[in-house]
């Protein structure tokens, strides 16, 4: 369950960034949209809304990176490689200065505060934190190449003379099995990124439930719900999907002259069925493996070539009570969403970029905003921030 993620001095964000999933007090939507953990409560979905370039992408991005890291520093980079981070490169204070990101999570009942801090040369710092009891004790702490270890992480002792500069300490003692740096890692590799435009290769983890009767009625009747004119959808060949060989057959009703329904005629998927279709069927296998194991989707743009009534259909299977534990995090520019029946207050965050290029983060809980006036017309109308400010134009070029 992802808390809290914080980063700074990443692409178009100079200054330090912080996106919670902590539930503020509010009232409405309460149960639907929260995941009750103890004392903790977490928000099941998150949404970002900017201009174009405003950095909704490099947000998602932030963390994304901070995913391949702590996956793949240990055992996919050389020594000396660089690691390819990019500071923010329009003020002299940071396009030399150290990149931080930073993530509060939680595992089994167990909360977490981990982070680094990194050149493109090396990992300048690293530290992991353990909360028991509302208390939050060290794990360990690297800061310039030193190493200092507590007894709680007892499993990473000998391990400091085999992390290179550029390889994060804790993946280094994930590889040499180290039980909770294990944890740790699996949780990161769980997340589910997503690039919204380009959905084909989430398709597999759909594809794989339709080789299931059961899940594949679920993908059935999902795609029924979409209204997409689709009556079955099924596997042409189950034998070659492994190697990429196997088509996706949807099936629609067929009428003679007269409307009167005379069989079936089936469509090919990915050539014959809209691009919208194909997004949705494309998204559905990692929708329902997430909300079944608890897991984090993060989707760049998720309405593009989607109706809006098929967006907030997706988000509301997160916020609904059947899920207990998954999270989806997405940025988009439909303000259809924007509703309050939907999300709350806490559940919208925007990015707007300063005169001189670096981008903010921010929640509309940060507004006073009356529950009955509509989000999404006072969104356009410019009283939240985080949109395109279009110069009159005369004649058909700006002169």
């Amino acid at each position: 369950m992802l808390i809290k993620f914080i980063f700074e001095n990443y692409k178009s964000f100079q200054d330090k960034a912080v996106l919670s999933a902590v539930a503020a007090s509010l009232k409405g939507l309460e149960e639907e949209n929260i995941i009750y953990s103890g004392r903790m409560n977490v928000l099941k979905s998150l949404s970002v809304y900017g201009a174009n370039a405003s950095g909704k992408s490099n947000l998602l991005d932030a963390l994304l990176f901070m995913r391949y890291l702590v996956i793949h520093s240990s055992k996919d980079m050389q020594r000396g490689e660089k690691i390819k981070v990019q500071p923010f490169r329009l003020s002299t204070a940071t396009e030399q200065a150290p990149t931080m990101f930073e993530m509060e999570l939680q595992i089994n009942e167990v909360r977490y505060r981990y982070g680094f801090s990194a050149t493109t040369d090396a990992i300048t710092g690293e530290w992991l934190f353990v909360t028991t009891r509302q208390k939050e004790y060290p794990m360990f702490v690297r800061k310039d190449g030193q190493f200092k270890l507590w007894s709680r992480f007892k499993e990473g002792r000998g391990l400091e003379d085999k992390t290179r500069d550029n390889a994060l300490f804790l993946s280094v003692v994930a590889q040499f099995n180290g039980e909770q740096a294990g944890k740790i890692v699996e949780w990161f590799d769980n997340i589910c990124p997503i690039q919204g435009l380009e959905t084909k290769g989430a398709e597999a983890a759909t594809l794989r439930l339709l080789e299931n009767e059961n899940t594949r009625n679920q993908i059935k009747n999902l795609i029924r719900n979409a209204d997409f004119g689709i009556d079955d959808i099924y596997l042409n060949d189950t034998q070659n999907m492994d190697a990429g060989l196997t088509d996706v057959l949807t099936v629609h009703k067929k009428y003679d002259a007269e409307k009167r329904l005379i069989g079936e005629e089936t469509f090919y998927l990915n050539d014959e069925e809209s691009k919208g279709t194909q997004k949705f069927f494309h998204l559905l296998g990692t929708i329902l493996s997430s909300i079944e194991k608890g897991q984090i989707v993060v989707i760049d743009e998720l309405s593009a070539r989607l109706h809006p009534l098929l967006t907030k259909y997706i988000i509301s299977l997160y916020n609904s009570s059947e899920n207990q534990g998954a999270q989806l995090i997405f940025s988009t520019h439909d303000t259809n969403i924007l509703d309050h029946n939907l999300l709350r207050r806490d559940q919208i965050y925007f990015v707007e970029k300063d005169k001189y290029g670096s981008s903010n983060l921010y929640s509309l809980v940060e507004f006073k905003h009356r529950k009955e006036s509509p989000i999404d017309k006072n969104y356009i109308k410019g009283k939240f921030g985080a949109i395109p400010f279009i110069r009159e134009r005369n004649g058909l070029v700006n002169t």
